[in-house]
């Protein structure tokens, strides 16, 4: 715990840097990561700072079982097998200014992803979808911008229940905004436009609001 990791690239690893189990309070500054199964992976661990992340050709950040981590400032693009960013039973993370492209998905939350608070997200021409939340709850999702290309959705919500979205821009996607078996969600200030099939699709899902 307690480490300062400043000004590193690290590349053609299975993860370019990893904070594993009962590493808290670490400071990540200015990381390259590329070609990496992961750039970086957190597991287990909590209250870390990263600040700069760029990485591409490979895989992105990745959360798991951890909380209360701070994110600022990533760009992971061309991961075209797996996520830019891919929470997974992790909770109360704050992540923004976010650009992942021409990833499989932008980013993924998982299951037992709840409360976190993602902000600033560009998520461009992914193979998949720009967003994908499965099963998480509570979290917030600000100032989106979604375009170019996803191939599947703009935005996907399967099982995921009383999440907030706000502020989005989705354009030129094969689909927009996809809700399966998800209840008690919320759209607000939304373009949805230029897409080759359906805006919006909801498929038992209830009491949600798009406004």
């Amino acid at each position: 715990s307690n480490n300062l990791i400043t000004g590193i690239n690290s590349n053609q690893s299975a993860n370019g840097i990893y904070i594993g189990i009962g590493s808290n309070n670490n400071a990540l500054t200015n990381i390259t990561a590329n070609l990496n199964g992961h750039a970086i992976q957190i597991s287990e661990s909590y209250n870390n700072t990263l600040t700069g992340l760029t990485a591409s050709d490979g895989g992105g950040l990745y959360i798991r079982f951890s909380s209360n981590n701070m994110v600022t400032g990533l760009t992971v693009n061309s991961n075209s097998e797996g996520s830019g960013i891919l929470l997974e039973s992790s909770s109360d993370n704050t992540i923004a200014d976010i650009t992942t492209n021409s990833n499989n998905y932008g980013i993924f939350i998982g299951s037992g992803s709840d409360n976190n608070n993602l902000t600033g997200i560009t998520a461009n021409s992914n193979g998949d979808s720009g967003i994908y939340i499965e099963s998480g709850s509570n979290n917030t999702l600000s100032e989106i911008t979604t375009n170019f290309n996803n191939r599947q959705y703009a935005i996907v919500l399967a099982g995921a229940n009383n999440n907030r979205l706000t502020g989005i821009t989705a354009t030129e996607n094969r689909r927009g905004i996809y809700l399966s078996g998800s209840s008690n969600n919320s759209f607000t200030e939304i373009i949805n436009s230029n897409t080759e099939e359906d805006g919006i699709i909801l498929e038992s899902s209830s009491n949600n609001t798009f406004r």
